[in-house]
C-alpha cells in the first residue's frame, strides 16, 4: 500500500506541473542557468553576459555558466539554444547581428530568427568604432578615405559578425571607396590582428577597443557610426561629421529562449534580467563602453526585431551586400 500511496502522489506532482507550469515559476531557477553567447571570450556580448551571470547569481544564489560557441557569424551558437530544452535554463545573448542582419546575408539560414525563438528583452545598444593601430599614420577618418582612393582595394577591413562587416560595406558605398574585407572568427581576434598590424582597420563594439583606445594605448578610433558622439568618447567624431552624411548604423544587446518556453517561465527569466541590467556592473559596462540602456521586452521586443529585420534590408541592399 506503502508503494501504491507513494505512486499516486508522484503522480499528482506530475500533473500539477503538467497542469500548473506557474508553480515551476514560483521556484525557477532551481538549478545551474546558461548564458550561451554565440561570440568569443572577450567580446562585448561575453562580457555583458559574465557581468549578468553574477548579478543572477548574487540574486538566486544558483550557478550560471556562460557558455560561448563562436563561429560562422553566430550560426553554432544560435543553432545549440535553438536546440536546448524551453525550459528557461538556456538563454541565449546575443546581439542583432544572429537575429536580424543575418537574415539578408544567407540564402539558407540553419535557424529562424523568429520562430525558433522567444524574445526575452533587450540589454542596451551602442554605436561602433572606426578603429586604427596607434601607429599607423591615419590621424583622421579623412585621412583613411584619401589612402583609400589613392589605393583602391588596398586598404584591409576586419570583422567577426554581420553588424561589422555591414559597417565596412557601408563606409565602401557611402564614400565610394574599395575596401578588402578580412573575416575572423570573434571580434577579440580581430583586435588581435589589428594590434598586430595584420589589417589596416576594424569597426567594432567601442566596449571591446576603448580600453585599448585611452591616451597612449595601441589603438586609435577615428570615427564613430551613431548619430551623435559618444558621452565616453566625446573627442570622437561621427562618421557624418568626417563628411559621410548618410552614414548611421548602431547595434544592440538583446535576450531570447527557445520556442516552446512556457509564458510563465519567460516572465521570471524577463524579470530576472531587468534586475541584473539595473546591477551597478552591468550600468557601469554601458556607460564605460559606449553603450546605453534600451529596454524593449516581450511582444514589444519581437515587434522590434520585426521592423529591424525590414530596416537592415534596406541597408544591406544599399550596401550593394549579396547573400550568400
Amino acid at each position: 500500500m506503502a508503494i501504491v500511496n507513494g505512486l499516486l502522489r508522484a503522480m499528482s506532482f506530475a500533473l500539477v506541473a503538467l497542469c500548473c507550469p506557474g508553480v515551476h515559476a514560483q521556484t525557477y531557477p532551481e538549478r545551474q542557468v546558461r548564458l550561451l553567447v554565440p561570440y568569443g571570450a572577450g567580446s562585448s556580448t561575453d562580457q555583458l553576459a559574465r557581468i549578468l551571470g553574477e548579478a543572477i547569481t548574487l540574486e538566486t544564489k544558483q550557478p550560471v555558466l556562460v557558455d560561448n560557441r563562436p563561429g560562422a557569424e553566430g550560426f553554432i551558437g544560435v543553432q545549440a539554444a535553438a536546440a536546448a530544452a524551453p525550459d528557461g535554463y538556456t538563454i541565449l545573448v546575443t546581439t542583432n547581428s544572429t537575429q536580424v542582419i543575418n537574415v539578408h546575408l544567407y540564402k539558407k539560414l540553419p535557424y529562424d530568427p523568429l520562430k525558433d525563438f522567444i524574445g526575452v528583452r533587450t540589454l542596451g545598444q551602442s554605436a561602433l568604432g572606426m578603429t586604427v593601430n596607434a601607429a599607423s599614420p591615419y590621424q583622421n577618418v579623412a585621412q583613411v578615405l584619401d589612402a583609400a582612393r589613392r589605393t583602391p582595394g588596398k586598404l584591409t577591413f576586419g570583422s567577426a559578425t554581420a553588424t561589422t562587416r555591414l559597417a565596412g560595406e557601408m563606409l565602401k558605398q557611402l564614400a565610394g571607396v574599395q575596401l578588402l574585407n578580412v573575416p575572423y572568427r570573434a571580434n577579440a581576434a580581430t583586435v588581435t590582428a589589428l594590434l598586430g598590424r595584420e589589417i589596416d582597420m576594424m569597426f567594432s563594439d567601442t566596449a571591446l577597443v576603448i580600453p585599448h583606445a585611452r591616451p597612449g594605448g595601441p589603438l586609435r578610433i577615428l570615427g564613430v557610426t551613431g548619430q551623435q558622439r559618444m558621452p565616453a568618447l566625446p573627442e570622437v567624431q561621427t562618421l557624418k561629421e568626417a563628411g559621410i552624411a548618410d552614414y548611421y548604423l548602431t547595434f544592440w544587446y538583446a535576450t531570447w529562449v527557445p520556442a516552446g518556453t512556457p509564458a510563465t517561465i519567460v516572465a521570471r527569466v524577463n524579470d530576472m534580467l531587468a534586475k541584473a541590467m539595473r546591477s551597478p556592473a552591468a550600468q557601469a559596462f554601458l556607460t564605460n563602453g559606449g553603450a546605453e540602456n534600451f529596454e524593449v521586452a516581450g511582444d514589444a521586443l519581437t515587434a522590434f526585431q520585426v521592423d529591424e529585420i525590414a530596416r537592415f534590408g534596406r541597408l544591406v541592399k544599399a550596401a550593394n551586400m549579396e547573400p550568400q
